[in-house]
């Protein structure tokens, strides 16, 4: 049908009929490209513009043509038939189905998985993946569902294929992140946390991530746990996050401190602390702990 619109507009001696064809053709493309704004965040929705626009676009190549095509000139008539072949042509290409679409296989995925269906969300996944094998989404979404249905190792994989693909993916990082601490690698847990923080400052589990990471850095039995430089980094880092007066970052601060043989600089991070207002009582306790082991020259220890 759109063809045959495009052929009567486009018939010399259409006339008056030939414009008001192009006309009503040119509003309802306008009235449904209006209709889809809201959903135009989708990038699927103005596909099936496509044909009203063609045919727009071949009542107006003839409106050009037609002054030459009137004095009998073959080639206006010619160039008009190819254009018309070639738009046919793109039209029919550009609208058959994608069934290699990794957005399609992408948007089928998420729908399983919010529906409990995890196998059928992983094979979506995995053809999205082999539709676009470059696309760290499609590598995040098979990890985060390989997370949930405990198969640790492959999570593990994709996150670190979709930090490879997509440098700095902050949710990827954190995820990550978790797996490592729970092996108890609390260094390498650390450093993804800060590196999800970079992207995504607000990302507040991953800064309570953060701090449980350099609470063990700073702090624990094991000595091969402990690492005072990076827990000072953590601990500063959140401090430019919530605030130079929060109380956490800076009760981590002084136990990095301590843990690096700083403890003057240990002890005036308390003193800052204990300066705070508002501080619940049940913090004095803690506070007059880690006083007298700063004091007597040893870093501060908590088991885990």
């Amino acid at each position: 049908l759109a063809l045959l619109g495009l052929s009567r507009v486009a018939l010399p001696g259409a006339g008056t009929r030939g414009r008001d064809g192009l006309m009503i053709v040119g509003v309802l493309a306008a009235a449904y490209a209006l209709s889809v704004i809201p959903f135009f965040a989708a990038a699927r929705y103005r596909v099936p513009v496509i044909p009203l626009l063609g045919i727009a676009a071949g009542g107006g190549l003839w409106e050009i043509l037609r002054p030459k095509a009137r004095a009998g000139a073959f080639g206006a008539r010619a160039t008009l038939a190819l254009a018309l072949t070639a738009g046919v042509t793109v039209l029919a290409s550009g609208l058959a189905p994608q069934a290699s679409d990794a957005k399609w296989h992408m948007d089928r995925g998420r729908a399983l998985f919010d529906g409990d269906d995890l196998a059928g969300a992983r094979a979506a996944f995995e053809a999205g993946i082999a539709a676009s094998p470059g696309l760290g989404a499609a590598h995040f979404e098979l990890a985060i569902t390989d997370h949930k249905m405990g198969q640790l190792a492959e999570a593990e994989a994709g996150y670190r294929r979709t930090l490879e693909l997509s440098p700095g993916h902050a949710k990827a990082a954190f995820n990550l992140g978790t797996l490592e601490e729970d092996r108890g690698r609390l260094a390498a847990a650390a450093r993804l946390y800060l590196e999800a923080l970079r992207e995504e400052p607000e990302l507040a589990p991953a800064q309570a991530a953060l701090g449980r990471a350099a609470q063990g850095l700073a702090t624990a039995a094991t000595g091969a746990q402990r690492d005072g430089a990076l827990a000072e980094e953590a601990a500063r880092r959140l401090l430019e996050l919530r605030g130079e007066r929060d109380p956490g970052g800076l009760y981590l601060l002084a136990a990095a401190q301590a843990e690096r043989g700083r403890f003057q600089a240990a002890l005036q991070t308390l003193d800052s602390l204990a300066a705070l207002p508002g501080l619940p009582p049940a913090m004095g306790p803690v506070l007059e702990k880690a006083r007298s082991f700063y004091a007597q020259g040893q870093p501060l220890r908590i088991p885990r």
